[in-house]
């Protein structure tokens, strides 16, 4: 009994959004498709079949896209409007010049001709504060061994690189090796034969 009364139920729903359905379509031909007697651009005189939407005319539509349009431009000045006084109150808030001075002497200061690398501190000191030319040679030599030490990594990473592609390319390179000297050979060959030819025929003549 149960079983037959959800049959039931749902028997009733799926007929309810049948005949919904096809309400909403019959409303769509009346409004898109109307009779002839029936005219869209006059609300007075276009009466849909069924439903109860609201039907605007052309006119209508134009003149609210008008306002649409309208309502986002004035957003978009008071956009542009808010964000050019921002930055006039930033413009006052801090000197462009002195940002400058400010950029000009940071890179100065860090520029690496302005700083060197003291190993006695262990850290890279200004090269003002250098106090002997003793200093300063300390800092190229452990310049130097580190730039040595980064070049014997980078060997190292390249030959482990040529290794991995022998193991790819191996056999290729042993065929291009053993073709080579094939190639080369029959070269000898062509030419010795070419020179026995051109002896034949000279005896011949």
């Amino acid at each position: 009994q149960k079983t037959a009364a959800s049959d039931a139920q749902y028997q009733d729903l799926a007929r309810l959004l049948v005949q919904k359905e096809a309400l909403n379509v019959i409303f769509y031909d009346s409004v898109h498709y109307p009779l002839q007697s029936q005219s869209r651009d006059d609300p007075e005189k276009f009466i849909p079949l069924i439903g109860t939407h609201e039907i605007f005319s052309e006119q209508q539509l134009a003149a609210s896209k008008d306002l649409i349009d309208q309502e986002l431009r004035d957003k978009k000045n008071a956009s542009d409007s808010e964000s050019s006084e921002m930055k006039a109150a930033s413009s006052h808030l801090v000197d462009p010049e002195q940002i400058s001075a400010f950029e000009e002497s940071w890179t100065k200061l860090h520029s690496p001709s302005n700083i060197f690398y003291s190993p006695q501190n262990d850290r890279f000191e200004l090269l003002s504060s250098a106090t002997s030319s003793h200093q300063r040679l300390e800092s190229l030599v452990q310049y130097f061994g580190h730039l040595l030490q980064q070049l014997q990594t980078d060997q190292q990473k390249n030959d482990k690189l040529m290794q991995k592609v022998s193991l790819y390319n191996g056999g290729y390179q042993k065929r291009a090796s053993k073709l080579q000297s094939d190639l080369s050979h029959n070269y000898e060959e062509l030419q010795s034969s070419t020179e026995e030819i051109t002896g034949i025929k000279r005896l011949q003549s």
